[in-house]
C-alpha cells in the first residue's frame, strides 16, 4: 500500500501549479489565489484529513483519495465545461489543463484505488476509509455553498 501512495505522491506532484496557470490563462487573480487562504470549507476538509490521519487511523487518507479521484473523473469535464461557458471561453482554448487532464487521468486512479481497497483486511481500518470517504463527500458539497468558491476573475 505504501509504495502505491508513493507513485500516486510522485503522479501528483506539480499538479498545483497546474491550476496557478489555468487561473492566469482565464485572467484570475495568481497572486490572489496564492496569498489568500482557502475558503472556510477547503480549510475544514483539509483539516478534517489531517486529523483523521494522524488521530483515527493512518488508512483514512485512502477515504479522501478515493472521493477526490472519484469526484474528478466523474464531474471534472463537466466542471471545465460550465466554466468555460459562464466566462465566454472554450475549453480548448487553454485554462482548463488541470480539470481536463484529470477528468480522464482519474479513471485509472480510481480503478487502482479500488483494487487497493480491496486488500485491506483490518477492520479498524475499513472503518476508518469507509468514515473518510463519507466526510470527504459531504465537505466537498460544502464547498458549493455560499462561501465556499470565491471568484478573483478580473
Amino acid at each position: 500500500m505504501r509504495y502505491e501512495l508513493y507513485d500516486r505522491i510522485i503522479e501528483e506532484k506539480g499538479h498545483e501549479t497546474w491550476v496557478l496557470e489555468d487561473i492566469e490563462v482565464v485572467g484570475g487573480d495568481v497572486a490572489g489565489a496564492s496569498a489568500n487562504p482557502p475558503s472556510a470549507p477547503v480549510q475544514a476538509m483539509i483539516a478534517f484529513n489531517y486529523y483523521a490521519a494522524e488521530r483515527l487511523h493512518p488508512c483514512s487518507v485512502l477515504g479522501m483519495l478515493y472521493m477526490l479521484e472519484v469526484v474528478s473523473s466523474v464531474y471534472a469535464g463537466r466542471v471545465s465545461d460550465s466554466i468555460a461557458r459562464a466566462i465566454g471561453r472554450d475549453v480548448e482554448s487553454g485554462g482548463f489543463k488541470f480539470l481536463s487532464s484529470h477528468s480522464s487521468l482519474d479513471q485509472d486512479h480510481v480503478a487502482k484505488l479500488t483494487v487497493l481497497l480491496k486488500t485491506v483486511e483490518d477492520r479498524n481500518a475499513q472503518e476508518s476509509i469507509i468514515n473518510s470517504t463519507r466526510v470527504n463527500f459531504f465537505q466537498f458539497g460544502l464547498m458549493f455553498r455560499e462561501g465556499g468558491f470565491t471568484s478573483l476573475l478580473n
